[in-house]
């Protein structure tokens, strides 16, 4: 029962925990490397976090490099 209890207030605010929790590490990264090699080090999981969902939806790696840009963008 009480494990219940638990599971539903993680579920609940699982955005919070998650938030909170990446905060943490940001603010680890920050200390440790300074603020720019953090930022850096923050640009470089966000791009890697967005390639990794796109190299998800996609099935081969035509469809991957097709996802990859914006439709509008056809030709440079």
């Amino acid at each position: 029962m009480r494990d219940l209890r638990w599971n539903e207030l993680f579920i609940e605010n699982m955005g919070k925990i998650l938030g909170a929790l990446a905060g943490l590490i940001l603010g680890i990264i920050f200390i440790k490397y300074g603020f720019f090699k953090g930022l850096f080090i923050l640009i470089c999981t966000a791009a890697g976090i967005y390639l990794g969902s796109v190299l998800e939806k996609s099935n081969n790696w035509e469809d991957f490099l097709k996802n990859l840009w914006p439709p509008d963008i056809k030709d440079w």
